[in-house]
């Protein structure tokens, strides 16, 4: 009995180091075919130039606020120009030191993508390598890990509140990694981890078999640590640069994109069309979010529930 055990035991470790090892090798291959297309051409979308150029005027004038045209604006957080101020004068091509930090982004994207897998499904080792497979195979990951946007440490910082509000369930410790990564994307771009999280939260709420995991003083103590740091960045800009409050939070723009003549005129479902109409298992995988939600039933997982509701809420 005991020698069938460590039999199983030795063959269930056998296949997850194989599909670990698959997913590296697959990892390797896609990152090392793209470093060598962000090295070519030039930097060709507005955004990229926006990059750089900011990333410019902050290694001239400093890193305490970030400027268009030498002026203070508050348009942008300022982590990625701050992470391109380190690669720009290191590179000989200004693509390369633009494009670098999305490409650092979408791999560690990849990593938390085949984590989640196995977080969900410890048993089956082989959703590793599949999972990050059709992840590296969307045309508009791809697209996105190769240009200077901050679409990609967006996507990446979403990807890591999920695995770890997954391993909180357990843990509530992880609880603090949330409120990290929460803060790191709104000092990329904006707070879209703090939705998730209020997001994760409700549904944990709302569902018997979870709110347990939730009484716990982690959780609201990594909320209020969330919330000071998101507050440090527009702080010093109120105090260094007399920047108000209203431009900070844009109050004037989500009014004007709110009003008659632009309501409506943003394509919200550019994303998931997108999607559907280049990537092969784009259909697939917004069905599958649909169905889960749809169809769930008392023995579904409660991680696979809680994802879909996630998925299709955004």
């Amino acid at each position: 009995m005991t020698a069938s055990r460590l039999g199983t035991e030795s063959s269930f470790f056998g296949r997850r180091f194989l599909a670990i090892a698959a997913t590296g090798f697959i990892i390797s291959c896609v990152v090392g075919w793209l470093f060598f297309l962000v090295q070519e051409g030039f930097l060709i979308s507005k955004d990229e130039f926006i990059t750089a150029e900011r990333s410019r005027e902050m290694l001239l004038l400093g890193r305490d606020a970030v400027r268009d045209n030498f002026e203070v604006s508050v348009v942008k957080p300022p982590l990625q120009y701050w992470l391109t101020t380190l690669t720009l004068p290191r590179f000989k091509r200004p693509q390369t030191a633009v494009r670098i930090w999305p490409l650092l982004f979408g791999t560690l994207t990849a990593i938390a993508t085949g984590w989640l897998a196995y977080l969900i499904e410890p048993k089956q080792p082989w959703l590793i390598p599949l999972s990050v497979g059709l992840l590296l195979t969307c045309p508009l990951f791809l697209m996105e890990t190769t240009s200077g946007r901050l679409d990609t440490g967006l996507t990446l910082f979403t990807a890591f509140s999920i695995v770890f509000a997954q391993l909180a369930r357990d843990k509530p410790k992880w609880w603090l990694g949330v409120a990290i990564v929460c803060w790191l994307g709104t000092l990329l771009k904006i707070p879209l981890v703090a939705l998730i999280w209020f997001i994760i939260v409700i549904v944990r709420y709302f569902s018997p078999g979870q709110r347990a995991t939730l009484r716990t003083p982690w959780l609201p103590l990594n909320f209020l640590l969330a919330l000071v740091l998101m507050a440090i960045w527009p702080l010093i800009q109120m105090a260094a640069h007399d920047v108000s409050l209203s431009e900070i939070f844009r109050f004037d723009e989500a009014l004007l994109l709110l009003g008659s003549s632009r309501l409506g005129s943003k394509p919200f479902l550019e994303v998931p069309f997108r999607l559907i109409t280049t990537w092969p298992c784009g259909s697939i995988a917004l069905f599958a979010a649909v169905a889960v939600h749809f169809g769930r039933s008392k023995d579904s997982r409660p991680a696979v529930v809680e994802i879909s509701i996630v998925t299709l809420t955004l």
